[in-house]
């Protein structure tokens, strides 16, 4: 599935944190321009600590455990896939939005004042741009 969504254009992809894990996704991913949103295990806690949709967290008898564990796993191949970082646990979700408009802006994507930012970013959720470099967002289904 994600081989097909990649293949289409101007969009942005957001996947669940273990899709970038398994090998054969990741020349796949590499094929976009790969925002890391970094977070401190701690901060991810604090956030997901009551989420009961994160079958890996609530299936086990450590969740705090569990999280850190696929956080030491994990942020090694997600920094290796990345063409930039951006640490989401400092500032309000519009900080990190105008942070990752910044770094498109740097790479070479011309953002104009209808860029439509969207009111919720989840995991599992596309979000397909009209034109990559106008980068007009909105959110899909």
């Amino acid at each position: 599935m994600l081989l097909e969504v990649m293949q289409g254009s101007r969009q942005v992809v957001t996947t669940g944190g273990g899709a970038p894990v398994r090998s054969e996704n990741r020349p796949v991913i590499s094929k976009g321009f790969v925002i890391y949103l970094e977070a401190d295990p701690r901060q991810l806690w604090q956030r997901l600590r009551f989420d009961q949709s994160r079958p890996l967290l609530s299936q086990s008898s450590d969740p705090r455990a569990t999280l850190e564990k696929l956080h030491a796993e994990r942020d090694p191949i997600y920094r290796q896939l990345a063409n930039c970082i951006v640490t989401s646990t400092r500032g309000s979700m519009g900080q990190v939005l105008v942070q990752i408009e910044q770094e498109l802006k740097r790479v070479g994507f011309a953002l104009t004042d209808e860029t439509i930012i969207p009111q919720s970013v989840s995991d599992h959720r596309s979000i397909k741009a009209d034109q990559a470099t106008e980068s007009k967002l909105k959110q899909e289904g």
